[in-house]
């Protein structure tokens, strides 16, 4: 009740079998942040689901991010994912939450990239699978341009902005503001 989870899945490949795997990860996380497991053994336990799952190797990113609504500290977890990153309306700064881990479902011993970083009021929070293209630059210099801090309408910026047309890649884009 004290949390607020977002996350994205990117099933590797592409078609019906990379749109079928990234919905299994999160239908699988949900029911597992269901019985009440914590993140970490939940991502491990997921891991694990996933390699007998995938026969024909197909695997899944997962980048999620879990904020404590009463302290605003978000705690985020990437396996396999695009980085993410944080601007910060009141600073005029972004900031970059890397990734450096495997998707879920190749190995045995996963590990994610976790990271923890207190969020304020106001801030925006952006997490994209690869079908984006962007560099910090210009997505610091969207963020400084922008007079809107709608989180649909900064989603639909940087999908239509950022949208790596040299891939057929899907494209998603999570933008939260970040709300008392």
């Amino acid at each position: 009740n004290n949390y607020l989870i977002y996350c994205l899945s990117d099933g590797m490949g592409s078609g019906k079998d990379a749109k079928e795997e990234s919905r299994f990860t999160l239908k699988v996380l949900k029911s597992i942040l269901e019985t009440g497991m914590d993140l970490k053994n939940g991502i491990i336990l997921m891991n694990s689901l996933l390699k007998i799952k995938n026969r024909y190797e197909m695997y899944a990113t997962l980048d999620l991010v879990s904020i404590n609504k009463k302290s605003l500290k978000a705690h985020f977890y990437k396996n396999g994912a695009m980085h993410s990153y944080i601007y910060s309306f009141l600073e005029k700064r972004l900031v970059r939450i890397n990734s450096s881990s495997l998707p879920i479902g190749i190995v045995d011993n996963i590990s994610s990239s976790d990271y923890t970083y207190r969020l304020r009021e106001n801030d925006i929070l952006i997490m994209f699978s690869d079908g984006i293209k962007e560099s910090e630059e210009t997505l610091g210099n969207f963020f400084n341009q922008i007079k809107d801090y709608n989180p649909q309408i900064i989603a639909k910026e940087i999908g239509t902005r950022f949208k790596n047309n040299v891939d057929l890649d899907d494209v998603s884009v999570l933008v939260v503001k970040i709300e008392k």
